[in-house]
């Protein structure tokens, strides 16, 4: 290791830099926690998770892998090629992109408007702070 640091592609001279960038990305309801790797220098972050409970709730809800609902083949593999892979990922795509994937028509579209339903979800709803989990 050379003493040099880069974040998001930009030299830095210090932690002070390094906290200073990631701040500035920050929305206000959002913590972050930061991970320095002790031998290699290597900086991680990840947003932490709300507190209350019925907003953890919602949280373990989203992180549900797609592939754990039961779905037509058809669906599966249309989210899979357009690269969502958990509930919240399907929430928060708005349904004008939904519109755009190949292969998903009316029924596909139904059968996500179900889904969602019976998990109490539905599209544009309110996900300030979730990211999907890291796989």
């Amino acid at each position: 290791m050379d003493g040099r640091f880069f974040f998001k592609g930009r030299e830095i001279n210090g932690l002070r830099d390094i906290l200073e960038e990631i701040v500035k990305n920050l929305k206000p309801e959002q913590v972050v926690e930061v991970i320095i790797h002790p031998v290699s220098g290597d900086i991680a972050t990840r947003i932490v998770p709300p507190q209350d409970e019925e907003t953890k709730k919602l949280w373990a809800k989203l992180n549900l892998p797609i592939n754990e609902f039961e779905m037509s083949t058809r669906l599966y593999v249309r989210l899979d090629s357009a690269n969502i892979r958990f509930l919240g990922e399907l929430v928060q795509k708005p349904e004008r992109d939904l519109r755009h994937i190949r292969g998903l028509g009316r029924r596909t579209m139904k059968e996500i408007y179900e889904l969602l339903a019976s998990q109490g979800l539905s599209h544009g709803m309110d996900l300030r702070g979730w990211t999907p989990p890291v796989e």
